[in-house]
């Protein structure tokens, strides 16, 4: 069998985690304080974006096998998911513009100049 793997917290985050170690053959046990019903995850949104960092980090891989599976469970009856419209917005301490990957996001768009809020460079 695969390592043994604890995983802290059954919200959004823990049990993906969770469900991510079994696909690659963990042995999975998910610890929480509460029932999962009663916490923020049952209730609140989350945003997934694009991650920074080296290509080779595993953060990276994590982040981009999250979206795809997020961007599937839409219409999957009794999930309760709902994938919505984000923005991305520059500040000039931040960057003068998109980073590079920005139009690898699925959906990009970019904001245009007229749209930006005061101070920001760059948007989508």
């Amino acid at each position: 069998m695969g390592p043994r793997v604890v995983v802290i917290g059954a919200g959004v985050s823990g049990l993906t985690t969770a469900v991510r170690q079994l696909d690659a053959g963990a042995q999975v046990l998910v610890r929480t304080a509460t029932a999962p019903i009663g916490i923020v995850s049952a209730v609140a949104g989350a945003m997934i974006g694009p991650v920074f960092g080296d290509p080779t980090d595993p953060a990276v891989g994590w982040a981009h096998a999250s979206d795809a599976v997020f961007r599937r469970l839409p219409g999957t009856p009794g999930i309760g998911v709902t994938v919505r419209r984000g923005r991305l917005l520059c500040t000039p301490t931040f960057c003068d513009q998109l980073p590079p990957w920005a139009s690898t996001v699925p959906g990009f768009r970019p904001l245009g100049a007229a749209n930006y809020p005061p101070g920001f460079r760059a948007g989508m």
